[in-house]
């Protein structure tokens, strides 16, 4: 069986080569893309009305959502300010509800105590 000796730099088979600078900015396109695309699916943003939100036109926000182009780093901003301001409405809303729920619960329980006083004779 023949053996061949690796050259310095040379990428075998098991170890692929490492991606070039356009590869890599490709790589990060789709990242963002898939970043943004998620971020609008969430906040419900619909990239045909809401591109004024980005200040740019909707190929614009296409673009950037099919990864053909990279977003400037403020739209993500933009988007991580959004979905903290969503996150804080959504915990205000979970934090009532709980609040909500041990009212009815001690409720509840100060009802079924009223209903066993009275079935005891007391």
């Amino acid at each position: 069986m023949k053996t061949t000796q690796k050259q310095p730099g040379e990428a075998t088979e098991a170890e692929p080569k490492p991606a070039g600078k356009v590869q890599q900015k490709a790589t990060a396109r789709a990242r963002e893309a898939r970043i943004i695309r998620e971020a609008c699916e969430r906040l419900g943003i619909i990239p045909a009305q809401d591109c004024r939100l980005f200040g740019c036109a909707r190929q614009t926000l296409s673009s950037w959502m099919q990864g053909k182009t990279s977003a400037p780093r403020e739209a993500l901003v933009i988007l991580l300010e959004k979905s903290n301001e969503a996150a804080q409405t959504r915990r205000e809303v979970v934090k009532a509800e709980l609040e909500a729920m041990r009212e009815r619960i001690t409720a509840g329980l100060e009802a079924a105590e009223k209903i066993r006083t009275v079935r005891n004779g007391g």
